[in-house]
């Protein structure tokens, strides 16, 4: 773990943060021994599609045209996510 995802770490402990947006898969499994309550970059626009901010389909794709990495599986995840949500409105 680098020097910034591990500050941001100590942070989150020092402040008793409810929320931390983590990207790196790495700081994402210490945050979860640590039970630091996490989500990532992909997940707060999920969060704000949600509260209709946004096209979340349109933001996921306009985020990975940037470069941002998501796995596969993860993408699948949040989009049938996104699909339960949208029918369940």
């Amino acid at each position: 773990m680098g020097g910034v995802e591990a500050a941001c770490i100590k942070l989150a402990m020092e402040l008793n943060a409810d929320l931390v947006i983590l990207d790196d898969e790495e700081v994402r499994l210490n945050a979860q021994v640590l039970e630091i309550q996490y989500t990532s970059t992909a997940g707060i626009l999920l969060w704000a599609g949600r509260l209709r901010r946004l096209d979340f389909p349109e933001a996921l794709d306009e985020l990975l045209a940037t470069g941002y990495r998501l796995q596969p599986k993860e993408y699948k995840r949040l989009m049938s996510e996104w699909q339960a949500w949208k029918k369940s409105k």
